[in-house]
Formats: C-alpha cells, sequence, structure tokens
C-alpha cells in the first residue's frame, strides 16, 4: 500500500507540473495575441510533445486511480481521488514553478527557436516567417539567436 501511495504523489506531482505548464502556455499565448480569443497563440507557442507527454499522464492516472478503486474498494477510492487533488494542489502551490516563472518562458522558447530552425532548414517559409513572428513578439529577436548559434560552433 506504501508503493501505491508513492506512485499516487508522483503522479500528483507530475500531474500538477503539467496543469502549471498548460496555464503558462496560456498566460503566454494570451499575452501575444492581439485578438479576442480564448487562448490566444496558446496552440502555436506549446511543445510539440507537450501533448504526447500529456495524454499518456492522463492516462496514467486514471489507470492508477481505477486500480486504487480495485483493489482497496471504492470508499478508498474517493478518497484516492480527493487525495490527488489535493496533493496535485499543495504541489503546485510550494514545489513546483509559478505559470510566469522564467523556467516555463525558457522551455517555450526553446521549443519555438527549434521549431523555427527546422522549418528554416527544411524550407518551410510559411512557418518560418510565422514563428519568426511569435518569437519577436515574444522579445526574442531570431537574428541575434541566430547570430549567437553560429558563434557558438
Amino acid at each position: 500500500m506504501i508503493v501505491y501511495f508513492i506512485g499516487l504523489y508522483v503522479l500528483s506531482l507530475l500531474l500538477g507540473y503539467d496543469t502549471v505548464f498548460s496555464q503558462a502556455t496560456l498566460m503566454i499565448g494570451k499575452s501575444i495575441s492581439f485578438t479576442d480569443s480564448r487562448t490566444g497563440y496558446q496552440d502555436a507557442i506549446t511543445p510539440p510533445i507537450f501533448s504526447i507527454v500529456s495524454f499518456v499522464l492522463y492516462g496514467l492516472v486514471l489507470a492508477w486511480v481505477v486500480y486504487g478503486f480495485i483493489k482497496y474498494g471504492w470508499l478508498v477510492g474517493i478518497g484516492i481521488i480527493a487525495g490527488l487533488l489535493f496533493l496535485m494542489a499543495l504541489n503546485r502551490v510550494i514545489l513546483l514553478p509559478k505559470k510566469d516563472s522564467d523556467h516555463f518562458h525558457h522551455i517555450i522558447t526553446g521549443s519555438m527557436i527549434r521549431r523555427y530552425a527546422d522549418y528554416l532548414r527544411k524550407g518551410d517559409e510559411l512557418r518560418t516567417s510565422a514563428m519568426k513572428s511569435l518569437l519577436n513578439k515574444l522579445d526574442t529577436p531570431v537574428s541575434e539567436v541566430i547570430s549567437e548559434t553560429k558563434n557558438d560552433k
């Protein structure tokens, strides 16, 4: 039972990180958008791997909770859900970086720079210019990033 609850805590930590990261992309996406859209450019700036990681994480959480219901009964299962949500909220407040932290900003801009470079290398002019525009809105001038990359080699 201890192993189960340690796993539950780890999953609550990962789920908390996932939700804060999603809030960070929403906040940044809205901040660079000039429209009244609910999400702004959230979808454009979210790293592509994030949706896969989230999908796998949600599946693991669901399987872990269902296992708890089967193994320990429905009453403990309800407690497991409440505990998971409580631990997730506690982790978000105490341990995890805040949505406006540099941590998330660096992850998002790093992903955008890598995608920009990939689009440039593949000759995809439309996506290259779109990503360049978004990077400029985030005060990350692409020309400086490219020159720094060339100077590092």
